[in-house]
């Protein structure tokens, strides 16, 4: 007499004969929705419906899962094909094999946490999209709303270099190295080093004009031209040359 198989899908195990054999609570979900049926086909479509109820699969892990049934349930009965493939529409088992088989029984598995880790990769991947749609649908209602800190922070960046500029403008800046003086007729000198006469000469230049002294170069800007021009001198030129030939040059 051939021994039947008591399958509990409420501790994923199948025993013969006092023989426990643990089964992946996703086999337990197989094994369970072949034997509702009754022995009749359940198609794949019902079957993974059944075992990945919360993840996208493909045929890949339900022909995994077969795979696996079969070849616990053969330790059992091997000169028996327990679970049989129905070409292109699913599988049937042997329900006369099972105590637990009846049309009448409601066979459901609860996955524990433990079941996670059964997961397949394609469930993995399919949270994954959900996950990540989830996310793109989020960013549109937030994306403006940084968007609009960020321009708030840039604008208060860009006034506090705006502020900068301006007290840098208003700061009549000197140094060691870098001197300034105004003359009596308004124009104002810039120079390095030591003061000499030249910086009062440059009072004979008759223009409303910005001087820059550094060695023996003067550059001149006439502020009502909007013009400028670099001039060579050495001290031993007169005054009346040196402002004679900026005079004419910058055609004043």
């Amino acid at each position: 007499m051939t021994e039947k198989i008591n399958f509990d899908p409420f501790t994923s195990s199948i025993t013969i004969n006092g023989i426990e054999k643990k089964i992946g609570a996703r086999d337990a979900l197989v094994l369970a929705a072949l034997l509702k049926m009754n022995g009749e086909v359940a198609s794949k479509k019902f079957i993974m419906d059944h075992a990945w109820s919360d993840v996208e699969v493909t045929d890949t892990s339900l022909t995994k899962s077969i795979s696996t049934l079969r070849s616990i349930i053969q330790e059992f009965h091997p000169d028996t094909d327990v679970i049989i493939t129905v070409p292109r529409v699913g599988y049937r088992i042997r329900t006369s094999l099972f105590m637990t088989c009846s049309s009448e029984q409601n066979i459901n598995v609860e996955l524990e946490p433990e079941a996670i880790k059964e997961s397949s990769v394609e469930g993995a991947v399919s949270k994954l999209k959900k996950i990540m749609a989830k996310v793109k649908s989020i960013n549109h209602r937030y994306l403006k709303i940084i968007l609009f800190i960020l321009s708030l922070f840039f604008f208060w960046l860009g006034g506090v270099q705006i502020a900068n500029i301006v007290a840098f403008k208003k700061d009549a800046f000197t140094s060691k190295e870098l001197n300034k003086i105004s003359l009596k007729n308004g124009n104002i000198v810039y120079y390095i080093g030591s003061k000499n006469k030249i910086l009062i000469d440059l009072e004979l230049v008759k223009c409303k004009c910005t001087f820059f002294i550094a060695d023996s170069t003067i550059s001149v800007f006439d502020h009502n031209s909007k013009r400028s021009a670099s001039f060579l001198f050495d001290y031993s030129d007169s005054t009346d040359r040196i402002a004679s030939i900026i005079n004419s040059k910058m055609g004043i």
